[in-house]
């Protein structure tokens, strides 16, 4: 009984911290066709809780930005660790568009 009480618990907490963390999205038919073809190379690696961010102002390489978390426990952690890395690069390259975690959907 415990046990069951506990796990609620938990799963209760975790889909509160998964409902706090609204990270805006794009979706993978929106990215520029170098940032798409990045992204299928990295898909087979995502599993179910790898993400991806990107961010850009052209086409051009210096004018984007694209990273991803992979080999995670939690799909929460993984969007946030792919949106600091892409604030950083964002911040460097000087990209005025903001990060956003790519989706399938």
């Amino acid at each position: 009984m415990i046990q069951r009480v506990c796990l609620l618990l938990v799963l209760v907490f975790a889909g509160q911290v998964m409902a706090t963390e609204p990270w805006p999205t794009m979706r993978v038919s929106d990215l520029p066709p170098e940032l798409h073809d990045r992204w299928l190379s990295y898909k087979p690696d995502l599993g179910t809780v790898g993400r991806c961010a990107a961010a850009y102002d052209g086409y051009d390489r210096e004018s984007t930005v694209f990273t991803c978390s992979i080999y995670v426990k939690i799909s929460a952690v993984a969007a946030r660790k792919a949106m600091d890395r892409c604030e950083q690069m964002r911040a460097e390259r000087k990209i005025a568009a903001p990060c956003r975690i790519i989706t399938e959907r």
